[in-house]
């Protein structure tokens, strides 16, 4: 829906039914005074059926980010909200505060002998959960659609706040549970769950976070131990690195610093039992390092991370008849790294892609055309076409050529 022109759409009326030129794979985002801005996508809707698009009142959340020393608050933060199950989902289970009643039923072990001779009685019945009762509303010819969150209302509910309280505010939140990912500097991570009811404020939400460790090091180019500036570090306690290293220090909370000029860094907040080091810079190709693991509260001093510039892989795309394809994504994957990088064809149908760690890689050619980006769907996109194996070497370069038969 961001790249659709402005004519691309309709008006309810006043039943609330609608009319729009749309395919099978599309999203359709509706947009309403007091609800939440959601998208839809079509493809779950059975031939024989209309969809029926379902709107909720958005909520929030209020709450406060302290120290889990002293609870005095933490001035600078980040607060990232994760929606882990709509309120209309088919995963959505009744926790014990919301059942009816405060009714909880539990099945009865078959080898639970402690009540023989008693009369049975009879289950309670249980409560339809929202989406039962909506479906339930349905003629035959309906098929009910559930709002998904637009991806970029993801990124901009992600608050960044400056407030000597501590104290935060979310609005427009679809109703749900969520997961609160909170962040400072010189902090460990924490995430919390949180529910969301629909156009309420959920308040008083209290995030503790703990002080985490400290690493101090350098980063060096191998081949003669020059400094190497402005390359981002992290630790984890998985090894993983390039594109999901940076996907994770942004996203997941995984504590980030960069290299000053002689190479130096300070890396604060680094989680409990964090045992990898990763590093990234331009020219080099990522690097993960295996240490002892962090204890909370810690100061490790004197990691030395060392950097290469690793191989090279190009070659050309060409389709089936052998006609050089332009603005074709290329993408390498490593299993064994579990690395990700992409370059795209140039107008004579050429690729490169530089700075990949030694091994084994995989190599598919994407279509960038308009479906494929309208999905929005990444093992769709990779479908379509065939892997072709490559490997690489320090240092070197490897010519691929790739047919594309998608």
């Amino acid at each position: 829906p961001e790249l659709l022109p402005p004519d691309t759409s309709a008006t309810t009326n006043s039943r609330g039914e609608f009319r729009i030129s749309a395919w099978k794979q599309a999203r359709v985002r509706v947009d309403a005074p007091g609800y939440a801005t959601s998208d839809f996508r079509f493809n779950q809707v059975p031939d024989e059926k209309s969809p029926v698009l379902v709107l909720q009142k958005p909520g929030g959340i209020e709450g406060r980010v302290m120290r889990a020393a002293d609870e005095e608050p933490i001035e600078f933060f980040v607060v990232q909200p994760d929606l882990r199950s709509n309120a209309l989902g088919d995963n959505w289970a009744r926790s014990p505060q919301e059942s009816p009643q405060g009714l909880v039923i539990a099945e009865a072990d078959e080898h639970d002998h402690s009540h023989e001779g008693e009369t049975a009685q009879p289950a309670a019945p249980r409560e339809p959960s929202p989406r039962e009762k909506l479906e339930a509303t349905l003629g035959d010819d309906e098929h009910l659609l559930i709002p998904n969150t637009p991806n970029l209302d993801e990124l901009k509910r992600i608050r960044y706040a400056d407030d000597p309280n501590g104290e935060f505010k979310l609005v427009g939140l679809p109703p749900g549970r969520w997961s609160l990912q909170v962040r400072a500097d010189g902090f460990e991570s924490e995430r919390q769950s949180v529910t969301v009811q629909e156009g309420k404020m959920t308040e008083e939400v209290e995030v503790r976070l703990g002080q985490g460790a400290i690493i101090r090091g350098v980063v060096v180019d191998k081949r003669d131990g020059s400094p190497v500036e402005a390359a981002m570090i992290s630790a984890s306690r998985s090894q993983e690195g390039g594109f999901t290293l940076l996907a994770q220090g942004f996203f997941e909370g995984q504590a980030v610093t960069v290299s000053k000029p002689d190479g130096s860094f300070e890396l604060r907040g680094a989680d409990d039992g964090a045992t990898w080091m990763h590093v990234m810079a331009e020219g080099y190709a990522s690097a993960n390092v295996q240490i002892d693991a962090i204890e909370d509260g810690e100061v490790r001093e004197n990691i030395e991370l060392e950097l290469l510039p690793g191989g090279s892989i190009t070659g050309t795309v060409t389709d089936r008849h052998g006609a050089f394809l332009a603005r074709r994504m290329v993408v390498a994957f490593s299993p064994g790294s579990q690395d990700f990088h992409q370059g795209a064809t140039d107008e004579a149908g050429v690729y490169r892609i530089d700075n990949l760690r030694p091994g084994n890689y995989l190599l598919i050619s994407v279509s960038l055309d308009d479906e494929s980006l309208f999905t929005g769907d990444f093992m769709s996109m990779l479908s379509g076409g065939r892997f072709v194996p490559a490997t690489v070497v320090e240092g070197e370069v490897t010519t691929v050529d790739i047919v594309d038969t998608s």
